[in-house]
């Protein structure tokens, strides 16, 4: 991804101290609640039109509170709450998940981070050809039934930019739909910063390619109706349905338009009436939903904005998260005994990258994720660390030495704690029971790593 984000802020005190000298925290947060499910219906997603950050909006509604009369307070209240992703509603309650009744044994899902056959790599991929980025992999991969990454670059031959101001603008030959069909990949989440690079029609070349290649997408469309629209494949009688998104930045919105709406194309944003909205739509249809996020900072640890989307995604019905866009590998939460995967960092990713500003060189690794599903829910997640700094690699991500994990694992896991034991040159979770009942640490603040 080409750029960066702060991150979103947390809830603490945004609503509580404006709101409870007027009418009591409980009230405040329950009408800032109800406002941000009845605005957006009258007010749209006002995001689009003042794309500023949620710190704004929540200092603009605490001076217009203490400046007018109650009444109005909370008619302002509204109108500002809906247009902020960073004020949290109460705490969801679980979302009732059904239980399979047609599932004949265990289904694995190995899903791996971004993936660009092209821009740096475009000179060896022409002599060596397009399988060379997976040489170091194929036939080493773990056992699995669905296959699934992050396609983060057009596969087109279109000419024209969505805009010459974007600073990281990528595109693929046809020959790499046919190099990911042959890899194995089933399925290709499209929710990210580069899907639009090439505009629309870079976006439905993207998808006529992998629909010859025979392989399934999801997070995109030509309009938002489309776009949130689920892949559901179904293996041993499981449905397993995929859904994704990409955080809200403000440059997607007022520079170079990505997000779909009702009548315009794009992905999904991040936001919570969409996720709402995609959720809703499809949790019932299906047993397992694996929610895919675009998300954080690039070369970064995991940054607070995707706690709070992630654990969202979970409270509305998600089995398991899985994240991407950071390039480097991050830690794993359990949220309500549900894996929050928070970047797998790169697989086959063809630029140069900036590994140079994780001076640590275990940041510069991905993972490879095996996740195993009984009943609908992922019983055992293991993590599989590679070597994908193009410096070190060549374009050729490997398997990291075994000697390195118990050092990724000290890491990347310190901030969650979660419980994980070394299998062999993997990570590995399993659920207990005591994943459902642990409650969740906030965690530290992230630190930038630019």
């Amino acid at each position: 991804m080409g750029s960066t984000s702060n991150g979103s802020p947390t809830n603490k005190g945004f609503i509580k101290q404006p709101g409870s000298f007027i009418m009591g925290e409980g009230f405040a947060r329950k009408t800032f609640w109800v406002s941000r499910q009845v605005a957006p219906r009258f007010f749209c997603d006002c995001r689009r039109f003042w794309p500023a950050g949620s710190l704004i909006y929540a200092h603009v509604a605490a001076v217009l509170m203490r400046t007018f009369r109650p009444l109005t307070h909370l008619v302002l209240a509204a109108f500002l709450a809906a247009c902020s992703d960073g004020i949290e509603p109460p705490d969801l309650a679980p979302v009732k998940r059904p239980v399979p009744r047609d599932q004949s044994r265990p289904v694995r899902l190995v899903a791996v981070g971004d993936i660009l056959l092209a821009d740096a790599a475009q000179d060896v991929l022409d002599r060596a050809g397009y399988d060379y980025p997976f040489r170091y992999l194929r036939g080493s991969m773990p056992e699995h039934d669905l296959l699934l990454g992050n396609l983060e670059g057009p596969i087109t031959e279109q000419a024209v930019p969505i805009s010459t101001g974007k600073a990281f603008v990528y595109k693929a030959r046809v020959q790499a739909a046919t190099a990911l069909r042959d890899f194995g990949f089933d399925v290709l989440d499209l929710a990210n910063n580069h899907t639009l690079d090439y505009r629309l029609a870079g976006m439905l070349d993207t998808q006529a390619a992998l629909e010859a290649a025979g392989i399934g997408y999801f997070g995109s469309g030509r309009n938002l109706g489309e776009a949130i629209q689920a892949k559901v494949i179904e293996v041993a009688g499981l449905r397993v349905g995929f859904l994704g998104f990409m955080q809200h930045w403000s440059g997607y919105v007022s520079d170079y338009p990505f997000y779909a709406a009702e009548d315009s194309p794009g992905v999904p944003m991040a936001s919570r009436r969409i996720m709402v909205s995609a959720i809703e739509r499809i949790r019932e249809q299906v047993d397992t939903l694996v929610v895919s996020m675009h998300w954080g900072r690039n070369y970064s640890d995991v940054r607070d904005n995707q706690v709070r989307l992630g654990r969202l995604a979970v409270d509305l019905g998600a089995d398991i998260v899985i994240g991407h866009n950071s390039h480097n590998l991050q830690g794993m939460e359990v949220y309500r005994g549900v894996p929050i995967l928070y970047s797998l960092g790169n697989f086959t990713f063809g630029t140069n990258g900036h590994f140079d500003q994780l001076k640590d060189p275990l940041w510069h690794h991905g993972w490879i994720a095996d996740v195993r599903f009984e009943r609908g829910r992922a019983t055992q997640v293991d993590l599989t660390p590679i070597a994908i700094n193009n410096a070190v690699v060549d374009f050729q991500p490997r398997f990291a030495a075994p000697s390195l994990l118990p050092g990724i694992l000290e890491l990347v896991n310190a901030r969650f704690g979660t419980p994980m034991s070394i299998a062999g040159n993997s990570a590995r979770w399993t659920l207990t029971e005591s994943a459902f009942t642990k409650k969740p640490s906030p965690g530290k603040t992230a630190s930038d790593r630019r």
